[in-house]
């Protein structure tokens, strides 16, 4: 949580987080799209993976499958806490898919091109949420 509190304060450029308090609704709803759009989506670890090795960040990388997880945590979280069991059989679901295909043994880079998280969280999201659909 610590690191994502850290980045609320570097795309927002202010020194402490209770300066938030000061920002317009637009402006916190458009700190959270960024900070999603650059720090929290796979398609980020895909244009990264996409680079040769010299030209990839690590440390970047590492942010961004960690921000992937805490977000995913949190939501699963909040579903506990509120006893919302669908949106938690969901999240479990995608946890697991996303988890599945990394370090396998015949590749244990974790930063591996190879890994199947986007297209098992296709076929997770094909299979769930035509439930949501209405």
């Amino acid at each position: 949580m610590a690191h994502l509190q850290d980045l609320w304060e570097v795309v927002s450029n202010v020194q402490d987080l209770i300066e938030l308090r000061s920002k317009t609704p637009e402006d916190l709803i458009a700190t959270t799209a960024k900070i999603v759009t650059e720090y929290a989506l796979t398609n980020v670890l895909m244009k990264l993976g996409a680079l040769s090795r010299e030209e990839q960040d690590n440390l970047l990388k590492s942010t961004v499958i960690y921000c992937c997880d805490d977000l995913d945590y949190c939501n699963l979280d909040n579903a506990m806490l509120s006893g919302d069991v669908g949106c938690m059989e969901l999240l479990l679901l995608l946890i697991h898919l996303e988890t599945s295909g990394h370090a396998t043994s015949t590749n244990k880079d974790p930063f591996s091109q190879t890994s199947t998280q986007p297209l098992c969280l296709v076929w997770a999201l094909e299979l769930v949420l035509p439930q949501f659909v209405v």
